[in-house]
């Protein structure tokens, strides 16, 4: 967490979702990333948003069923220059998903097959 400036009190600690990590508001500026376990284990690309009342105020929260989620900044970075790296071995980590992605089984027909 980044120190406060002179003086200040210290920014709400925010947890990143990709790395379960916490950080202050400079660092994280909940920025939003499909994460890639939740991509291989429930096939969750949606951007979908919960919102969460608090005081009167009402403020994204990202969590359970919201899809898309908030990042920090790092990992944020390393999530961009990972997406289109075929880095996770989809079959090895998660073989029943064949079962229920249509999409999933045509394009594994395809490298079975070849061009």
């Amino acid at each position: 967490m980044a120190l406060p400036p002179a003086g200040g009190v210290p920014s709400e600690a925010r947890q990143c979702d990709y790395t379960g990590q916490y950080y202050c508001s400079h660092c994280h500026w909940n920025d939003l990333a499909v994460i890639p376990a939740r991509v291989v284990h429930n096939w969750d690309f949606e951007p979908r948003k919960r919102e969460s009342r608090k005081g009167g105020r009402v403020s994204l929260v990202y969590g359970p069923g919201a899809g898309v989620w908030g990042v920090s900044r790092c990992s944020m970075r390393y999530l961009a220059l990972m997406v289109s790296r075929p880095v996770l071995r989809l079959r090895e980590i998660n073989p029943l998903l064949f079962n229920y992605v249509e999409e999933l089984v045509e394009i594994r027909g395809r490298c079975v097959d070849g061009p």
